[in-house]
């Protein structure tokens, strides 16, 4: 990996201005649904804010173009959602079941930007959120707003990994695809939870009522009655 990448940088390098262009196409393709979960766009950032460091490129136009085609790619990736994302749900799907769309819907209307913000820095999560909130029909004012904040942090935080530590740009992006990935296990732990949580509850009071039901029978039946007839007392003490 360290090979290819010291190949990518020579590359871009060679390419003088046309290497912008490059970047732009890398930048874009890793924020798309599908595509940018194999790309390890961390790291290549690390590398571009390194190379920028060494003045092979000026940061503040590599900063700009980054930006702009991330937030390119994360609305299409909203497009993509609110066109072709419902259908993949239905209420007889084993796990894209209608009822996780509403409550997708539901928690981002409720947190929303902070979701935006943190799944930012998750490679797994990032493209997801936003095609669920196209599916999840949130509002694309709000997502359009919400997201020029939330790419501005995602790309200050890469570009400025790598230029900051310089030579250490390996290990800026390593610990970036680190906590992307301890991110994405905490988000969906969490989520875990508060499902496991709910659907533990939900199963106990579908208990109580099957319990409940079953003791209202056992007490209507005409067995129970005349037990009851026979043995008064003892029924008066339970």
């Amino acid at each position: 990996m360290a090979d290819f990448l010291e190949q990518i940088a020579t590359f871009l390098t060679s390419l003088g201005t046309w290497g912008y262009l490059v970047i732009a196409l890398i930048v874009f393709t890793e924020t798309i649904i599908g595509v940018g979960q194999f790309i390890p766009g961390s790291v290549f950032l690390a590398l571009v804010g390194f190379l920028c460091y060494l003045q092979a490129f000026d940061v503040g136009a590599t900063g700009a173009i980054v930006f702009v085609f991330h937030y390119v790619g994360e609305q299409i990736n909203y497009l993509l959602g609110a066109r072709k994302g419902r259908s993949f749900f239905s209420d007889q799907a084993l796990v894209l079941k209608t009822s996780l769309l509403d409550a997708v819907e539901a928690q981002l209307k409720r947190w929303g930007p902070i979701y935006f913000i943190i799944c930012q820095f998750s490679g797994v999560l990032r493209p997801m959120l936003s095609f669920l909130a196209g599916a999840a029909r949130y509002s694309k004012l709000r997502f359009a707003l919400w997201m020029l904040p939330a790419c501005a942090i995602w790309t200050g935080v890469h570009l400025g990994a790598g230029f900051l530590l310089g030579a250490g740009w390996r290990q800026a992006g390593g610990y970036i695809e680190d906590f992307s990935l301890l991110l994405a296990v905490t988000l969906l732990s969490v989520a875990l939870a508060i499902w496991g949580t709910k659907t533990a509850v939900a199963l106990g009071a579908l208990a109580g009522r099957l319990i409940e039901q079953t003791g209202s029978q056992i007490i209507a039946s005409t067995f129970y009655q005349q037990c009851r007839q026979r043995q008064p007392k003892f029924f008066h003490f339970l």
